[in-house]
């Protein structure tokens, strides 16, 4: 597994936050899209696209990368996406 540097240090790329480094982040942190992802437990390709809906309405491109306000991320509505799963997919 490959380690990558984020704003509360060192995190496995790809793996799933726990409810411990959640509760790590506070209002004024900026997040990357990788940290965004993360913490709303999506793709970051939905993280483009909620940045495309302007979900996230302080979000900034700095550079060549996108910042979010924490106070965005958490206020965030995240809808199920996708075909609906009947009974008979289980």
């Amino acid at each position: 597994m490959i380690a990558v540097q984020s704003s509360h240090g060192l995190m496995r790329k790809g793996r799933i936050m726990t409810e411990e480094e959640r509760d790590n982040w506070e209002d004024g942190d900026l997040l990357s899209i990788s940290d965004t992802a993360k913490y709303l437990r999506v793709t970051r390709q939905r993280v483009y696209v909620y940045i495309k809906e302007h979900r996230f309405p302080l979000a900034k491109k700095v550079g060549n990368q996108w910042v979010i306000p924490f106070e965005d991320v958490r206020t965030v509505e995240v809808k199920p996406h996708g075909r609906p799963r009947s009974d008979s997919d289980e």
